[in-house]
């Protein structure tokens, strides 16, 4: 079984060159934003679109804006947007009347630095039209040991709003948001740390996600989503959980999710230990090996079917990737677990899928 190889026209791609994907909701039609990724080249550049009607086939929607924008390529030298998070921002407008409106969270950065930007865009849906608002985060190499990409939303009970993000470097970290902009609430606040690995693995962590998960009886759970080791061949999805926004973010095993000091000092002496593994690279009879699964987002339909999103790479070709959506189930212990198999219908459908128009037998 081989592997197609993927045109440069976006129309063609349906899930592959979806990387750090987000999915929402608007109206009648699911959208995935992410990372601006072509495996073969160049990408369009400004925060791929893609919409769907059954979460399973999808079609190219072009891009939130023209390009990087000024401020963000001046800042970073970014040449294509990373790892978007798309979402409607609730009980508020983007001066369009009585329309919601909808936030586009951009990282601009390069391979290996930390002179990385997180942007804001908004729009009155989810497919625009997008306006820039600027850079709401920067970092920068020699100055600031955080790394200002991988932004994700999430809100407390009574609407307090949090940004997570971070990657390697001394690790993850959320700060709150103004609830009527989306912007720091402090401005220049770079937040609270909330997650590292030691440099013993290079601190390989990326791709914050937070649920918060509202039980009968007691406080929120806050819980964290996060991908180790790299993302060419090795990543895989974590989780860990809290009461409280800022933490404690521990694992199923009480460790704790901040296993390195700021200098990179190991806290633990197996790093590789912490965190409750939920999804990594694995195979079927049939199928081709799928490896690094990771940097997933967490989307929860009308129903309240929760899926989780995430990109994949294939063992025969890992510089190829593709978005995969599966469906997510919490159990009595407030803990998640994912399907084996990517959706492929109704709920409660998880038939292994070995005619993937991805493939050629």
């Amino acid at each position: 079984m081989t592997i197609l190889p993927t045109t440069s026209d976006p129309h063609t791609w349906g899930l592959r060159n979806s990387h750090d994907p987000t999915i929402v909701r608007d109206g009648n039609v699911y959208v995935m934003t992410g990372t601006d990724a072509f495996a073969g080249g160049p990408a369009p550049a400004g925060g791929h679109l893609r919409t769907s009607t059954d979460l399973i086939h999808w079609d190219w929607a072009g891009t939130a804006l023209d390009g990087v924008p000024h401020d963000a390529k001046a800042w970073s030298g970014a040449q294509g947007f990373w790892a978007c998070e798309l979402l409607e921002w609730p009980g508020s407008t983007a001066g369009t009347g009585s329309q919601p409106a909808w936030h586009l969270y951009y990282s601009a950065s390069t391979f290996g630095s930390n002179t990385s930007a997180i942007g804001l865009a908004t729009a009155p849906s989810a497919l625009g039209p997008w306006t820039d608002r600027g850079l709401i985060i920067k970092t920068k190499a020699g100055v600031n040991s955080q790394n200002a990409i991988d932004a994700a939303v999430f809100f407390e009970q009574d609407g307090t709003a949090w940004l997570t993000y971070g990657s390697f470097f001394s690790g993850l970290y959320v700060l709150e948001l103004d609830r009527e902009t989306g912007t720091p609430r402090t401005p220049g606040d770079l937040g609270t740390r909330i997650a590292a690995r030691p440099r013993s693995v290079e601190g390989a962590i990326e791709g914050p996600y937070v649920v918060r998960r509202d039980e009968s009886a007691g406080p929120s759970r806050f819980m964290l989503f996060t991908s180790f080791d790299s993302l060419i061949d090795a990543y895989d999805v974590r989780v860990a959980d809290s009461y409280t926004p800022q933490g404690p973010y521990l694992d199923r095993d009480k460790s704790a999710m901040i296993s390195a000091t700021l200098d990179g000092s190991p806290l633990v002496t197996e790093p590789d230990s912490v965190g409750t593994l939920l999804l990594a690279g694995h195979s079927f009879p049939g199928q081709e090996p799928l490896i690094a699964p990771g940097h997933n987002s967490v989307f929860t339909d009308v129903d309240g079917s929760s899926f989780m999103v995430h990109h994949v790479r294939f063992g025969a070709a890992p510089a190829e990737h593709t978005a995969q959506i599966r469906r997510m189930f919490w159990l009595d212990s407030g803990w998640p677990v994912v399907s084996p198999c990517t959706f492929s219908g109704e709920p409660g459908d998880f038939s292994l899928e070995l005619s993937d128009p991805d493939y050629a037998g």
